[in-house]
């Protein structure tokens, strides 16, 4: 029959063109127009059992929790409640250069490129490193894409940078 096509072709070509469409797993390296991804959103929670222990604990070992929102939100927890499935009040309205600055620690501390998923790990533990140390567990979404893991300073030095200036937007504290 002429102008039919065999469906078995149809399927073929369907398959590849959405094979080429999906693309790499990693999210676009570009932002928006306004210099980051609109869905930019972070959770950036700091685990550590012995930070609450000592008195003035360094802000960057402190137990906390910090949601940036794509609406600019930023909502912090501190203490030993800051966990990660905590929802803590807001904090500050980030303007769309200090969430571009953060868009940009994420993309060059590499917080994005994907973890070793070979390794199956209870929630929070990370290999070698003792339950009690200082850890991060962080989930950022740019694009639709999600990546979660936790880390510690030492894997990943990028988090520190992120971690440093969230402290700075939350008011050093």
């Amino acid at each position: 029959m002429e102008g039919a096509y065999d469906v078995k072709q149809v399927c073929m070509w369907l398959a590849a063109v959405a094979l080429m469409l999906a693309g790499c797993a990693a999210p676009p390296a570009g932002g928006g127009a306004q210099g980051y991804p609109p869905d930019f959103a972070m959770i950036f929670t700091v685990e550590h059992d012995a930070a609450e222990a000592e008195a003035g604990a360094d802000p960057l070992a402190r137990p906390a929790q910090h949601l940036v929102l794509p609406d600019r939100t930023l909502r912090v927890a501190l203490g030993p409640g800051a966990t990660h499935d905590y929802y803590p009040q807001v904090t500050a309205r980030l303007t769309p250069a200090q969430m571009r600055e953060l868009y940009r620690l994420v993309r060059a501390g590499e917080l994005l490129e994907p973890v070793d998923e070979s390794v199956e790990l209870e929630p929070g533990v990370v290999p070698g490193v003792d339950p009690g140390a200082l850890r991060y567990r962080l989930s950022i979404t740019v694009h639709g894409y999600r990546r979660e893991y936790v880390t510690t300073p030492e894997q990943r030095p990028g988090a520190v940078l992120v971690l440093q200036r969230l402290v700075a937007l939350r008011g050093g504290r």
